[in-house]
């Protein structure tokens, strides 16, 4: 029994076959126990079993149920018709490992903040920095040009400084030497990252007192509460791990799913609704609005997968 010989009843079931394990996924059924039925739910002939298992079309299981073998490279080569499905299958057991690996990295994180709080440093200077790094860093050109930047220095110069920032916050949280101590921290926690990522060249500390009198750096400090600082450090930390672990999703659906995961935790961690901190969030930066610090909701801000 070629490919070509199927008849229009067969394909029906091969269709059938696909949308079982579609819907068995969907409703979060493993891999493993995903697609399973009996001959008579898949419209198949008793008559057919044999040469469809002989052709490894089917797959049986122990209680006698099929489904398609939708593993077998064979197959797809010979029904080119499902190439689509073949591919969406692909992408959900893709994206499902990824939000497995995620999941594992956000309770890993959660675990180590929860018996050892001191880590909340490092956590903040790899979340503020992997957030303020990938800011434009938007200012008043008045204040830029006032500290004898022009603008194509302060493209340059003002994300270098990305990391002493971030430092600048978190060493109210505790002592941390810098970029490396905190990956290194993780490391040693079970929470891979990698070396690739490193902060853009540093520039002198005359030039970041500068950039921070720009920012209007201090003021921005004033108005956040602990709980704003460390949920931001704590989101993209999750994220900039996710991001370099190639743990972000490819689907819609997928990303909700990474999406309510973080939640989930951040609620747990800090024992309030998200609503609550996104609320506090947002007064905090209409406040520095009202003082003319129009810029801090491009600076300050949560990740664009939350």
């Amino acid at each position: 029994m070629r490919a070509a010989d199927f008849d229009f009843s067969t394909i029906e079931v091969i269709q059938r076959m696909f949308q079982a394990l579609s819907n068995d996924l969907g409703n979060g059924i493993t891999e493993e126990k995903a697609g399973w039925r009996s001959l008579i739910d898949f419209g198949i002939e008793p008559s057919d079993q044999s040469e469809l298992l002989r052709r490894s079309i089917v797959e049986r299981n122990s209680r006698g149920q099929f489904r398609l073998n939708f593993r077998n490279t064979r197959i797809r080569q010979e029904f080119k018709k499902f190439n689509q499905q073949f591919e969406q299958l692909d992408c959900f057991f893709e994206d499902t490992e990824k939000l497995n690996e995620a999941q594992r990295i956000l309770t890993q994180i959660t675990g180590i903040l929860q018996r050892t709080p001191e880590y909340w440093t490092y956590i903040i200077a790899l979340g503020w920095w992997r957030m303020l790094e990938l800011s434009e860093f938007p200012a008043k050109i008045d204040d830029i040009f006032n500290e004898g930047f022009s603008p194509e220095d302060w493209m340059i110069k003002a994300p270098r400084c990305a990391f002493e920032l971030a430092l600048n916050i978190a060493s109210k949280y505790g002592e941390i030497d810098g970029f490396k101590e905190a990956l290194d921290s993780l490391e040693r926690q079970g929470v891979h990252t990698s070396q690739s990522f490193v902060p853009l060249s540093l520039i002198g500390q005359d030039e970041v007192q500068k950039v921070m009198r720009v920012l209007k750096w201090e003021e921005i400090k004033e108005e956040l509460a602990d709980f704003n600082v460390k949920m931001l450090g704590f989101l993209w930390t999750l994220y900039f791990v996710s991001q370099n672990e190639n743990l972000l999703p490819s689907s819609a659906e997928f990303s909700l799913k990474l999406n309510q995961m973080m939640w989930n935790n951040t609620e747990n961690i800090f024992e309030k609704k998200q609503q609550d901190l996104l609320s506090n969030l947002g007064n905090t930066l209409e406040r520095l609005n009202e003082r003319g610090i129009i810029w801090a909701s491009d600076i300050v801000r949560l990740p664009e997968i939350i």
